[in-house]
């Protein structure tokens, strides 16, 4: 990312989103928690350590990429395909595992960005997660998906256990 600029009620930045090697402005306006996104980005800011990238964590997110490729909308739940279920094939997740899926035209890289600034949830749930000094493990999955370009999801956690 090359700038991030913050208001209270907007948020803009200049970030190579697809992957395409070009960078392009986006402006997102926080409607549902403008105040408490810019203070925890604030109070964030170089307090948060690289989160370490977990295979459980990735295959989790993979398993629910993979699902959604093909669906026709967004569901958590599926089957008996369940955010806990997926985790605990993978390993131990503790009480404040999180994971969010999104479609969209952006790259994984971009996808994570976008979170830290707006995680589409009016409890912003998953932003907190993402800005929490507590959160050490991460697994991103990205597809192509015929409708919406692509499809993203990303699993959070502050002490997963992977399962060898």
């Amino acid at each position: 990312m090359t700038t991030l600029n913050s208001s209270m009620n907007v948020l803009t930045s200049t970030y190579d989103y697809n992957g395409d090697g070009t960078a392009e402005d986006k402006t997102l306006t926080k409607t549902n928690a403008a105040a408490s996104t810019k203070t925890a980005m604030d109070t964030a800011g170089n307090n948060l350590s690289s989160l370490e990238w977990s295979p459980g964590l990735f295959m989790a997110a993979k398993d629910q990429t993979t699902y959604l490729a093909t669906a026709a909308s967004i569901t958590a739940d599926h089957g008996d395909s369940t955010v806990a279920s997926r985790m605990a094939k993978y390993g131990t997740a503790s009480a404040d595992a999180k994971e969010l899926s999104v479609w969209g035209d952006m790259n994984a890289q971009g996808v994570v960005v976008l979170l830290a600034i707006d995680d589409l949830d009016s409890t912003s749930a998953f932003q907190a997660a993402m800005l929490n000094t507590g959160t050490k493990y991460a697994g991103v999955a990205s597809a192509d998906h015929a409708s919406n370009t692509k499809v993203t999801t990303v699993n959070l956690d502050s002490n997963f256990s992977h399962e060898n």
